[in-house]
């Protein structure tokens, strides 16, 4: 994850210590949420079910991403030189309503 988003966001103008952040909490969020191999050799070593313990990661996961994401907005907007916004041309491109969908329809698991 890092040698493909690290190098993409240094180019869009993001400092080096955020963008470092934001993979290593990136990389935190893998063993929390499914499919985690470590939370399955955690449960083998514990003598529990491996799909209770996957499960009890998943609301754990969405919380603490979405206050990555809320920290790094915050962060962002107070100080834009850290992370830049999006140029408007670039963003003038794409609809807002297709952006928003497209977000939704991409977050979601294939199966549903």
């Amino acid at each position: 994850m890092g040698l493909l988003a690290g190098p993409l966001l240094i180019k869009y103008g993001y400092q080096k210590e955020m963008t470092m952040g934001m993979v290593a909490a990136g990389g935190s969020l893998g063993i929390l949420i499914p499919p985690s191999i470590m939370l399955v050799m955690m449960a083998d070593q514990a003598a529990m079910s491996a799909g209770k313990l996957l499960m009890s990661g998943v609301i754990p996961g969405i919380i603490l991403g979405v206050l990555y994401m809320i920290y790094i907005g915050v962060r962002c907007k107070l100080n834009p030189e850290i992370g830049p916004p999006i140029p408007k041309e670039e963003l003038e491109q794409i609809p807002f309503k297709v952006r928003i969908t497209d977000s939704l329809k991409y977050a979601l698991p294939r199966s549903l």
